[in-house]
């Protein structure tokens, strides 16, 4: 789950998505998330254990989940404005690391902008590609990837 969010930033931008995030401590039997809630953070249990439950329709909650220390949830409000899916219930005193909605985009869209702009110079600096006019090689910047070998890879 955490590389599909944060597997395509690089280090120094994962770094600033760190220090992004705050600990909260919550209570026993404290919901961090309500089904149908507004889902505005993303979190990561540092300690602790909880209870996740989905209520269908009229019948109770029903408990689908028991998630403890590394779990990660709430990971669709850093993308959609979504109502949450489930209610996330501390099952003892528990801390978890999160992460809202804004900082998490501003971080993303920063890093992304200037992972552009650095292919888009990388590429502008080929003699090869210099029969590109500007679409162009922007166009070709947007499906850059970078690749990282070891010294003895060919």
């Amino acid at each position: 789950k955490l590389h599909v969010l944060f597997g395509s930033v690089n280090n120094e931008t994962f770094e600033k998505i760190v220090d992004a995030m705050s600990l909260k401590v919550v209570a026993m039997h404290e919901n961090v998330i309500e089904q149908g809630g507004v889902g505005d953070f993303f979190y990561i249990v540092k300690s602790g254990n909880f209870d996740i439950s989905v209520r269908k329709g009229q019948d109770p909650p029903k408990k689908v989940f028991h998630a403890g220390v590394g779990f990660a949830f709430g990971e669709l409000a850093l993308f959609y404005n979504a109502p949450r899916s489930a209610t996330i219930t501390a099952c003892v005193k528990s801390e978890v690391w999160s992460l809202d909605r804004t900082a998490f985009r501003n971080l993303l869209v920063s890093s992304a902008e200037l992972q552009f702009r650095a292919r888009l110079d990388f590429l502008k600096s080929v003699d090869l590609l210099q029969v590109l006019n500007e679409a162009e090689c922007a166009a070709l910047a947007e499906v850059l990837q970078e690749e990282e070998f070891e010294d003895d890879e060919a």
